[in-house]
């Protein structure tokens, strides 16, 4: 009786005690997300016996479950507004490591060091990944050297549109980086392309979405002219095309961020019209396959359709997805589009991409008259099988700068 009076004493104490108690059974028992209203959520990781006794193993399971926790944790978004909201009436130009800067930009704090940081610091990359990147990048180039490729790795808004960037933001250093990463990988088959200074040239233009990270339509095309100057083709006219325009976009920033009265973006895709586009999906998701043809190429199921564009996505929250519909592992396009085509030859180009290359990949329709797409990340193939059963007459290996200095899908470039 001493001790619960003792207690009553502290109403402060035992009320916040029972608010953690309420919060964490029913954080318990709640179904995880999949996904939130802005972005895809960690899900739970599998506990191995490696996990417990080897310690890399364990320091990747710790980071994955500790963004599980914090992606799943009930009320998430909730207090992610009431942290911008707080942190915004203190003056703070900075939220969940992105930053706020001039003309409504968000920007990504992106850093490279020796040591991650603890906490769930997504931002900062670690040296020993990008060597990791560099390793698996060159082991490709090494297992393919007969066959002609390009590489280029695209530069952050952070790093382009630095004149809006909050003034003594610790960045990275992205344009040496990335001229290091092209010394480091130099193959004699391979060819890097410099996407720096073209966006640089046009970086008073809407070139990068202010609430995400990917660049806009307009700075993928810039990208497509640069290959194309490099490739000695002829580019197609942006003015010779039809464009549309979606409104109401919030990206991966903004979803990190919360930052109050955000402007939203535009997205802008253009009329292309293809013969055909095929991609890998998963043969059970029947609103998917609702779409178009479903066809099994080599036990592969394959969706085919005649648009680039899964315009359904520009009805929700993730309307980027709607280019390419969305991150297909494999993706197979024929066009009549090619306006450097050889009347004799079909051309074909192997792209290997992440999600930077699905709004710049409709330009290229203008100068191959077949595109294959991989994304290492959900290949439903190996590397080896993929190249060994056929042939391609260049391939072009492109990635944002987040997914070249520290993202393991690369690895499967290796199979």
């Amino acid at each position: 009786m001493k001790v619960l009076k003792q207690v009553w004493k502290y109403p402060i104490i035992w009320i916040f005690s029972l608010f953690i108690v309420i919060v964490s059974a029913i954080d318990w028992i709640k179904p995880d997300k999949q996904y939130s209203e802005y972005e895809q959520l960690q899900q739970k990781p599998t506990l191995t016996f490696s996990s417990l006794i080897d310690t890399d193993v364990a320091n990747k399971y710790s980071t994955k479950y500790e963004s599980y926790i914090n992606d799943q944790f009930i009320g998430r978004n909730y207090w992610i507004d009431l942290k911008a909201i707080s942190e915004t009436i203190i003056g703070k130009i900075e939220n969940n490591g992105i930053l706020y800067g001039k003309d409504d930009y968000l920007f990504e704090k992106r850093q490279v060091s020796d040591k991650r940081p603890n906490g769930n610091s997504t931002n900062v990359i670690e040296e020993k990944s990008v060597e990791r990147g560099k390793r698996f990048i060159n082991e490709f180039f090494e297992q393919y050297s007969s066959i002609p490729m390009t590489f280029a790795i695209v530069p952050e808004s952070c790093s382009v549109l630095k004149e809006k960037v909050p003034l003594g933001a610790p960045l990275a250093n992205e344009e040496e980086l990335i001229k290091q990463f092209y010394t480091d990988t130099s193959h004699s088959n391979v060819t890097t392309l410099d996407l720096y200074s073209p966006l640089q040239q046009h970086k008073d233009e809407y070139i990068y979405y202010k609430t995400d990270h990917h660049w806009t339509s307009l700075g993928a095309y810039y990208a497509y002219v640069a290959y194309c100057n490099l490739k000695g083709f002829t580019p197609v006219e942006l003015d010779e095309l039809d464009s549309y325009t979606a409104k109401d976009f919030y990206g991966t920033y903004y979803s990190k961020a919360k930052k109050i009265n955000q402007k939203p973006d535009e997205i802008t895709y253009y009329d292309i019209p293809v013969d055909s586009i095929g991609f890998f999906v998963n043969d059970k998701d029947k609103e998917l396959i609702s779409k178009g043809e479903l066809v099994y190429e080599q036990d592969i199921p394959m969706l085919y359709t005649k648009s680039m564009y899964n315009l359904s996505q520009l009805e929700t929250r993730d309307k980027y997805a709607m280019f390419l519909w969305g991150n297909p592992g494999l993706m197979k396009i024929k066009s009549s589009n090619n306006i450097n085509g050889l009347s004799n030859k079909t051309t074909r180009l192997l792209i290997i991409k992440d999600s930077y290359a699905n709004s710049m990949i409709p330009f290229l329709t203008y100068n191959y008259d077949e595109i294959w797409v991989v994304d290492p990340r959900a290949m439903p193939m190996k590397m080896s099988e993929l190249m060994s059963k056929n042939k391609f007459d260049d391939v072009f290996v492109m990635f944002g700068f987040e997914s070249a200095f520290s993202k393991s899908d690369l690895a499967k470039l290796r199979y």
